[in-house]
């Protein structure tokens, strides 16, 4: 065999050997995040908070909107391989309750796209305690008037029993309160369920 030959061979195996040694990562990492998370990445919809959920509240002007959110996986596999490929030390850390998303608060024929941001829970087990912010996806850009804000409640399997603190936003786009006024000191409950 020539010399050149056998200097390919050589970087063949080397490239194969740091494939292997990328994926067997990249699958002992995704292990590791099914074991971390199972809220996210299990095997079963049902058992999971990641996905789309939706449920109807009650503002503080007896308005009612509906509300629909989308929980993400704290990763991708794309991220995941991505992380694993370019990593020069050690794992990132990443809170393994934490999580992030998107919603829809729908009002007869409008609708706001806000993000869900702060999401966490406590370790998951049969009842979860949750908690998220909604804000709007472009800063300071809150609709006038009462704007559900701060979420907190249980996710029960298919449910999420949920309380929700209203912010009022004027015209302006800055933030008022009255303590006189009983509808800033309301909290709405209501209930989310998973959207098939």
């Amino acid at each position: 065999m020539n010399p050149k030959a056998k200097l390919l061979l050589i970087v063949a195996a080397i490239l194969a050997i740091a494939y292997l040694f990328y994926c067997g990562l990249f699958y002992a990492e995704t292990a590791y995040d099914k074991w971390k998370q199972p809220w996210a990445y299990g095997d079963e919809a049902e058992k999971l908070l990641v996905g789309k959920w939706m449920g109807n509240y009650t503002d503080p002007d007896r308005k009612t909107h509906t509300l629909q959110i989308e929980i993400f996986a704290p990763q991708t596999a794309e991220e995941r391989w991505k992380e694993v490929t370019n990593r020069h030390r050690g794992r990132s850390y990443k809170n393994p309750n934490a999580f992030d998303g998107i919603g829809y608060i729908i009002t007869q024929q409008k609708a706001d796209t806000m993000k869900l941001v702060s999401g966490h829970m406590d370790k998951a087990e049969p009842t979860t305690n949750i908690g998220f912010d909604i804000a709007p996806i472009i800063d300071d850009n809150y609709p006038v008037g009462f704007q559900l804000a701060f979420v907190k409640g249980n996710w029960t399997g298919e449910k999420l029993d949920l309380k929700g603190e209203f912010v009022y936003h004027t015209p302006s786009g800055s933030g008022y309160s009255d303590s006189a006024d009983p509808r800033f000191d309301y909290v709405a409950s209501f209930v989310m369920e998973r959207m098939k």
